[in-house]
């Protein structure tokens, strides 16, 4: 049977790095698989198996729809698996007008209703909105990360009856367990995007830095990273906050630090927080609607 992954592209985030995860652990003697990308990125290096990986190089999932339409046709897969809410979209619109036969698996990796709703520009929060719940339905199955995921799915389709299932997310390894940090550390990582608000996070470093020892370390990169290298300037904490920026490997990040900060505004099921359990570094979810949603 063909098995066939699709991703926006290769780009450091939790739902990449599931999907590579799945991808290297499928059962290779039921599955051929295939991995179909819009753009490249530094999970490349974590793919075993690069025999069947299709590079679209395309800035925008909508720019490339005729070259996976391309890709599709010539692998031929029983089973569509993408994630995404706009890639997952486009591919069950093209299953809705029968342009392949594929059975297509969703992943949704946030709270849809939360998401959309949040949304900057009329496109996004009015049009894509439509367009979501105009066309999940031709799905022949729905993946949530949990119950209340599930359930906020169930809410933004007004129950429509689209099968779903909730399969938590996966890890790697896990590390020895670790009694005693060292290290003064506080930690976050995460795209550097208004949602994950990384911005309440260094506002509220800046009211107990003077009495703490620990620096904050915050891991990741993205279209925020300007305007809070500004902030910290502005704070005058740039000898007690670093903006790391991409790291490849952040395990013995997680080791060698006291405590782990989610900041975000909402999450669907963050990896981060399970990596750094993992790790034995304790959590903090810092935000109420975060906490509702996790």
């Amino acid at each position: 049977m063909l098995f066939r992954s699709i991703l926006p592209s290769f780009e450091i985030g939790g739902a990449e790095k599931v999907m590579v995860t799945l991808y290297n652990n499928v059962e290779k003697k039921n599955f051929e698989t295939f991995f179909c990308v819009f753009q490249d990125g530094p999970l490349r290096k974590k793919i075993n198996n690069h025999k069947n990986i299709f590079f679209l190089n395309k800035k925008k999932i909508s720019y490339g729809f005729y070259d996976l339409l391309k890709v599709i046709y010539r692998v031929g897969p029983d089973i569509i698996f993408c994630t995404h809410s706009h890639l997952n979209a486009l591919v069950c619109l093209a299953k809705k007008f029968k342009l392949f036969k594929a059975k297509v698996i969703i992943r949704e990796s946030n709270f849809l209703s939360k998401q959309q709703s949040l949304s900057k520009s009329f496109y996004e929060k009015y049009i894509v909105t439509w367009f979501i719940k105009n066309t999940y339905s031709a799905s022949n199955h729905i993946v949530c990360q949990t119950k209340e995921m599930m359930e906020d799915m169930n809410y933004f389709f007004h129950n429509e009856n689209i099968k779903k299932t909730v399969i938590y997310n996966p890890l790697d390894f896990i590390p020895e367990y670790i009694v005693k940090k060292t290290k003064k550390t506080i930690i976050s990582i995460g795209r550097l995007e208004q949602q994950k608000n990384q911005r309440v996070l260094i506002e509220a470093f800046d009211l107990i830095c003077h009495k703490i020892p620990h620096n904050l370390c915050i891991i990741g990169r993205g279209t925020e990273f300007d305007n809070l290298e500004k902030l910290i300037r502005s704070k005058s904490l740039e000898d007690r906050v670093d903006l790391v920026g991409f790291v490849e490997s952040p395990w013995d990040v997680y080791q060698n630090s006291s405590l782990f900060v989610l900041s975000s505004d909402f999450e669907g099921f963050p990896n981060v927080i399970i990596e750094s359990m993992a790790n034995s570094t304790p959590v903090k979810i810092g935000r109420a609607s975060c906490r509702e949603r996790v």
